[in-house]
């Protein structure tokens, strides 16, 4: 029985991004825990998926047009990227800066590349 590591990558990603479900419904009810309890969990998860998945890429013969794998890499680190500046300015100068200009920004790098990368 050979195990399909992309199927399993895929399911380590959905339970990483949806460990923010409940992070955002104590935020709504208003008792939110510290966004440092649930931001280790959406990593470790949504990183573990992301090599298992690229392992069984590297595998498989890629059908996918080299032109749509380039953009979707490219707007994943986008998407990845958004961060350094809100850490750079939050950590380093220690100012309190809004995180959702840096959060829309990641979201539509994320969620863009994951477009491209499966259509």
């Amino acid at each position: 029985m050979k195990i399909d590591k992309s199927k399993i990558g895929q399911v380590l990603i959905w339970i990483g991004v949806s460990t923010w479900i409940p992070y955002f419904y104590l935020l709504i009810i208003g008792k939110a825990l510290p966004l440092y309890v649930f931001l280790p969990i959406h990593l470790a998860f949504v990183l573990s998926g992301v090599r298992l998945r690229k392992s069984s890429e590297n595998e498989e013969t890629d059908q996918q047009p080299k032109k749509s794998r380039q953009v979707s890499q490219v707007l994943l680190y986008i998407g990845m990227a958004a961060w350094l500046p809100y850490f750079y300015v939050h950590y380093y100068y220690q100012l309190d800066v809004g995180h959702t200009p840096f959060l829309i920004l990641h979201l539509v790098g994320m969620l863009g590349g994951g477009f491209f990368r499966f259509f």
